[in-house]
């Protein structure tokens, strides 16, 4: 990042999805990854889907609360996935309860990204630039930003569709 970036919002992810189960799961982690290849784990969430029919279409997450700068060379990474277990309960697939359910079906899902179908990830950003004449006070500014928006499509079958380093 050329600049840093703080982060104090609830963000949410837009993601355009095409799933062949009704009964499905998603999951978005964002992290901090330094320079030196430390990760920091920022704010994650997961959705459970349940649905007449196999779903295709946007699908908003609300991830935790954030209050958080990522500094002047660090990454933004995003992770999309359609399970986190052990920490959330895994999704079985067929819309029986978890505690006794005895059937297991796998998922295809698809992340769209296309012009007609973006997938994003929006928060209130502020940028904060130190300005030459003065150390300790700088220029802010608040704006909505959208963090995450890659341009090809990520899909796979099962739990993990793919992280990105976006900033």
């Amino acid at each position: 990042m050329p600049a840093d970036l703080e982060v104090i919002d609830i963000p949410s992810a837009e993601l355009h999805v095409t799933s062949s189960l009704a009964h499905t799961d998603l999951y978005v982690r964002v992290s901090d990854v330094a320079p030196s290849g430390t990760i920091t784990h920022v704010s994650d969430a997961l959705r459970r889907l349940a649905a007449d029919q196999p779903i295709d279409g946007m699908v908003e997450v609300e991830l935790a609360p954030v209050a958080h700068r990522f500094q002047r060379g660090h990454r933004i990474r995003v992770q999309v996935a359609s399970a986190a277990y052990p920490r959330w309960d895994r999704n079985l697939g067929t819309g029986e309860p978890p505690a006794t359910a005895s059937a297991m079906r796998a998922a295809d899902q698809q992340v769209h990204h296309a012009p007609h179908r973006p997938s994003v990830l929006v928060e209130r950003a502020r940028v904060t630039r130190s300005t030459p004449s003065t150390a300790r006070s700088s220029r802010r500014r608040s704006r909505l930003v959208t963090i995450w928006q890659p341009g090809s499509a990520l899909s796979s079958s099962r739990t993990c569709w793919g992280s990105r380093d976006v900033a």
